[in-house]
């Protein structure tokens, strides 16, 4: 199978590292990319901590699917997190508990502590945390809801990646957060040899991309006016 990034099923172990290597951790010049296992460690972490809120019924003010109730597609994003949990509500409770992740987590709270317990978010805990598909289908929906305004500042608050070194951005960039959705939603679930659920839905977020080209436009005229101002 050939996706549109032109990889094939066989290539998909090492695919994090192009979509990855398109942010760095700081702006610093020698910063490193995130690292696959950081970013499972975030998002997982952060679909738990939702459904905690769903089960108190919070809207999240902050951390990483924090939104504007005021933003429509987002609201109807948590609504649609807040079905699936309500139709398997034991399971989800069970699954978001901090005792419920590998050892690094929930410490104080484990009366017991196995030696089944994976020692990280490693391949093994990943695999099985998404193995059961409500909760590919929760997760689907909960990157959606971190994308639900498709503004590059915000993501860049969100998950502390850069994209680049400016405070300028360009159609690159959207791009590039593109591309990180695409890895978080597809292939991240085909590293871990699970079927991802997709749905086509007008629940999904695009950018604007013509915002960004007349961006570009007004940069370019004043990088020629500037020229011709130098020529003269």
């Amino acid at each position: 199978m050939i996706s549109k990034y032109g990889f094939c099923s066989e290539a998909q172990s090492n695919v994090e590292l192009h979509f990855l290597g398109n942010f760095a951790t700081s702006k610093a010049k020698n910063a490193k990319p995130p690292k696959k296992e950081y970013l499972r460690c975030k998002l997982i972490r952060g679909h738990k901590r939702a459904i905690r809120q769903l089960t108190k019924g919070i809207i999240p003010p902050a951390t990483l699917h924090k939104f504007d109730i005021n933003n429509s597609k987002a609201l109807s994003i948590w609504e649609r997190m807040k079905k699936i949990y309500d139709e398997n509500i034991q399971f989800f409770v069970n699954l978001s508990k901090t005792e419920a992740g590998p050892k690094t987590d929930g410490k104080a709270r484990r009366q017991v502590i196995s030696e089944n317990i994976q020692k990280s978010f490693n391949h093994k805990f990943c695999s099985d945390y998404f193995q059961p598909e409500c909760v590919r289908e929760s997760f689907y929906y909960y990157v959606l809801l971190i994308y639900a305004e498709f503004d590059i500042p915000l993501l860049i608050e969100k998950f502390q990646f850069f994209c680049c070194k400016d405070d300028g951005h360009s159609i690159k960039c959207i791009d590039k957060w593109m591309m990180l959705r695409d890895y978080i939603t597809i292939f991240m679930f085909s590293e871990l040899n699970l079927t991802p659920y997709i749905e086509n839905t007008e629940l999904i977020s695009l950018p604007d991309y013509e915002k960004f080209i007349k961006l570009e436009t007004i940069f370019v005229n004043k990088k020629w006016n500037k020229n011709d101002t130098e020529e003269a």
